[in-house]
C-alpha cells in the first residue's frame, strides 16, 4: 500500500512540475520575468553603481551630460569607466528603482537593451522574486550602450518586480 501512495505522490509531483514548466504565458522560463523579443537589440556593458538621486532613468549622449549623473559616490574606477565612454558610438543610461522585500535574495537582471526607429533606447530589467519583508531595496545600474548612426534622444526603463511592471522615461 505504501508503495502505491509513494508512486501516486511522485506522479502528481512530476505532473505539477511539467505543467509549470510547459505553461504558455508572457513570462518565460524565469518566473515572473517576461520572455521578450527585441527588434534591434544593442550590446551594452553594465556597471552596478548608484547613478541617480531619484527614481527614474537618465540618458547621457555627450561628455557635457555627465553632470546629470549623481556621481558623488562614484569610486575612481567608476569615474574612469564613465570617462572611457566613446560618445561617438556609445551612450550612458542610468536608472534607479526602489521597491520592498528581502534584499538579500533578489537577483536583478537586464533582460535586454534595444534602440527603436524613434531613436529611443529601451532598457528592460527584472527582479524575478523577492522574499517577503518590509525592507526597501534600491536597484540601480549604469549601462554603456553602443548605437549606430545617430545617438538616441530618449530613454525608457521597463522594470518588472515579481511580475509587476513599472516604466520610467526621460523627460517625465
Amino acid at each position: 500500500m505504501k508503495r502505491r501512495e509513494a508512486l501516486s505522490t511522485i506522479s502528481v509531483g512530476v505532473s505539477t512540475l511539467l505543467t509549470g514548466c510547459l505553461g504558455d504565458s508572457i513570462f518565460g522560463p524565469e518566473r515572473n520575468c517576461p520572455d521578450l523579443t527585441l527588434e534591434n537589440e544593442r550590446p551594452y556593458e553594465q556597471r552596478d553603481v548608484d547613478a541617480l538621486d531619484d527614481e527614474g532613468v537618465v540618458l547621457v549622449t555627450s561628455r557635457d551630460g555627465i553632470d546629470r549623473l549623481a556621481d558623488e559616490q562614484f569610486t575612481d574606477e567608476d569615474d574612469q569607466w564613465v570617462n572611457e565612454t566613446d560618445f561617438e558610438t556609445e551612450l550612458l543610461v542610468g536608472f534607479r528603482h526602489t521597491g520592498s522585500g528581502n534584499v538579500q535574495d533578489f537577483e536583478p537582471g537586464i533582460l535586454g537593451v534595444e534602440v527603436g526607429s524613434d531613436r529611443t533606447v529601451r532598457v528592460y530589467s527584472c527582479i524575478e522574486e523577492l522574499e517577503p519583508g518590509d525592507v526597501a531595496f534600491v536597484y540601480t545600474a549604469l549601462l554603456r550602450v553602443r548605437y549606430e548612426d545617430h545617438p538616441p534622444t530618449r530613454a525608457t526603463l521597463s522594470h518588472w518586480t515579481e511580475g509587476e511592471k513599472v516604466t520610467y522615461a526621460t523627460g517625465e
